[in-house]
């Protein structure tokens, strides 16, 4: 067998030197870069799990906050109760749901909730503590609407009357929970 003849140095990855063309590196290169991937692979469900636990960690925190029952009303008066143009209010269906704006025509059918009895629209939703309460409608032509937000069966917070026919406007930051 002639002797194996020198062909200049390689750069191993490895360990960052020099070796002998012919020198088995790879391996130990190989092992290294599979390490690594699992490393990093690791990292990244770890972040992800970390995520989704921060994300159920505020979904829990908004079903704990301290949150009012809010009926928010619509007092229609002159020639048309029996419907309104639009009817617009902030709050959450159940406590554990983010809060939004509702938009909605209310023509008197659909939900009995929303169903106008003697010129009164009702509706009820949840709305937290320290948050602000919002309610704006619509009446017809010619009709005038008085908006009121009522806290917890009870508490009015808010009262608006309108001019015939324009939009009418309520709003006001729902009451803290007293600490005892």
């Amino acid at each position: 067998m002639p002797p194996a003849r020198y062909q200049g140095p390689i750069f191993c990855p490895r360990v960052g030197t020099a070796g002998p063309r012919g020198a088995n590196h790879f391996g130990a290169s190989i092992a290294h870069m599979k390490s690594t991937t699992l490393k990093a692979i690791s990292l990244v469900s770890l972040a992800a799990a970390g995520a989704t636990m921060l994300a159920s960690c505020a979904a829990i925190t908004e079903g704990l906050a301290d949150a009012h029952a809010v009926t928010y009303r619509v007092a229609l008066e002159g020639p048309s109760t029996a419907a309104l143009e639009n009817f617009e209010y902030w709050g959450k269906p159940q406590r554990s749901a983010p809060a939004e704006t509702v938009k909605s025509s209310l023509q008197g059918a659909g939900d009995p909730q929303n169903a106008a009895v003697g010129g009164v629209w009702s509706v009820e939703t949840i709305v937290n503590a320290k948050e602000t309460a919002r309610l704006s409608a619509t009446p017809p032509k010619g009709t005038v609407a008085t908006c009121l937000i009522v806290v917890d069966g009870g508490t009015e917070i808010a009262r608006e009357t309108g001019a015939p026919g324009a939009a009418v406007t309520c709003q006001a930051v729902t009451p803290a929970f007293s600490r005892k």
